[in-house]
């Protein structure tokens, strides 16, 4: 029982120092000490052991106000990486985004493969060919316009990607860990962290592509709420008399006209703090000024600050990103 407890206490104490040399990128022992409150011996020894892992380099001298210069201990970013795919429309067409991230979570390679209704031999083929170059990826994320439930893709609009066990495809092909997730809870998460102040409020998120039904994410303080199987925020099967799948070719009046009925009931039913849209199909302005005037029409218990948003794959890359980040630390801190 001592043996493993101080295990664990040797490997909570480790944590501690690769969260400070993450965070800093580089430090002194003396920095590591007062961030921590671990003695000065004890992280001498643990940088040692992730030196010899070359999970840390020991970098140049730095001015010190106490005499000697001072030894620099830098966090080697490449020391695991991290591969983001995202399946994304862009317009009107199917592309396969991918990104090499390093510990920062800063790009180091990126390709962009126009990818017809998603095959998933064309996805793994793009996936290994990455792999490939760098040998350093431990974790696979994958964002993909559809929902999942233990890796199987159970609602899309690519009838290719319909029933794929994608998780299994691409960890039984790279034999790497590898996760799914829903576009736009990814890019309501990456909303969240980039506009660090709507981050604990209650948000929701609706993406209007060009050649697909809609589809929604909800956040409430942080956390993505996905519901029974991961199908929270299908709204194309909410009771509407519309063509989902034509939605985006309709008038510019029958567009509006269903979506204030679905903000209508999203308000009713969720009371979103923020609701953040995603869409290009009418103009922000005619938008706004028509949802503005239904509410005037139609009493509601609560109506959200409402933000248009172009940045769908900034946010989307953001989540995905952030997600697969997360992974790799993890898989780094438990060992």
């Amino acid at each position: 029982m001592m043996k493993s407890n101080h295990k664990d206490v040797k490997k909570l104490n480790k944590n501690k120092v690769r969260t400070v040399l993450r965070n800093r990128k580089s430090t002194t022992k003396a920095i590591i000490a007062q961030e921590t409150g671990l003695t000065v011996v004890t992280i001498q020894s643990l940088l040692k052991e992730l030196m010899v892992e070359k999970e840390v380099i020991k970098g140049t001298l730095t001015p010190s106000t106490g005499g000697r210069p001072a030894s620099s201990f830098v966090y080697n970013q490449n020391f695991k990486l991290g591969l983001v795919v995202l399946l994304r429309e862009y317009e009107g067409e199917d592309y396969l985004f991918l990104d090499v991230i390093d510990l920062f979570g800063d790009s180091i390679f990126n390709e962009v493969i126009k990818s017809p209704n998603y095959y998933y031999v064309d996805i793994l083929y793009a996936i290994e060919s990455v792999l490939n170059q760098f040998r350093a990826i431990v974790t696979i994320g994958i964002g993909i316009p559809g929902q999942s439930d233990h890796g199987i893709i159970t609602v899309s609009s690519h009838e290719l990607l319909k029933n794929v066990n994608l998780i299994t495809k691409v960890e039984d092909a790279c034999k790497l860990p590898t996760f799914l997730i829903n576009d736009i809870n990814a890019a309501i998460y990456g909303f969240s962290y980039l506009k660090p102040t709507y981050r604990k409020s209650s948000l929701i998120g609706i993406y209007f592509p060009k050649k697909s039904p809609p589809g929604m994410g909800i956040m409430h303080k942080g956390l993505i709420v996905e519901g029974k199987n991961g199908m929270a925020g299908e709204i194309k099967y909410l009771p509407i008399q519309v063509d989902w799948d034509k939605l985006s070719e309709a008038k510019e009046a029958d567009f509006i006209k269903v979506f204030c009925q679905v903000m209508h009931i999203i308000n009713v039913v969720l009371a979103p703090e923020v609701s953040v849209i995603y869409q290009d199909l009418i103009s922000s302005e005619t938008l706004s000024k028509e949802w503005a005037d239904y509410c005037q029409r139609n009493e509601m218990p609560s109506t959200p600050f409402l933000t248009f948003s172009n940045e769908f794959h900034t946010d989307f890359y953001e989540g995905v990103k952030l997600n697969t980040l997360k992974r790799i630390i993890y898989q780094i801190e438990k060992v």
